[in-house]
């Protein structure tokens, strides 16, 4: 199982990076972005994309800026949530 990993960079400017590990190895994206929007909506996509990576986003956050407790796992669906992009709910 693959693990999609998303670096915020909380500089002004800054560029968020990813990373995918799987096991021990683990291998930096090309896609980056400043804008954090952005940078969800390509998780998504990423994660929708490929069965062996998990339904969730780990974010992490050194400077605390913008994940007070430093990192939190983000499931897809409330990635999909934030992006207005979610599927309605079953009804019964």
């Amino acid at each position: 199982m693959k693990q999609l990993e998303l670096y915020i960079n909380a500089e002004p400017g800054g560029y968020h990076t990813f990373i995918v590990q799987s096991g021990t190895h683990r291998e930096k994206l090309d896609f980056s972005s400043s804008d954090k929007d952005a940078m969800y909506a390509e998780a998504a996509r990423l994660i929708e994309g490929d069965r062996l990576m998990s339904d969730r986003l780990r974010v992490l956050d050194a400077s605390r800026k913008v994940v007070k407790q430093g990192d939190m796992f983000v499931p897809l669906r409330s990635l999909k949530l934030w992006l207005g992009r979610a599927e309605p709910a079953m009804s019964a």
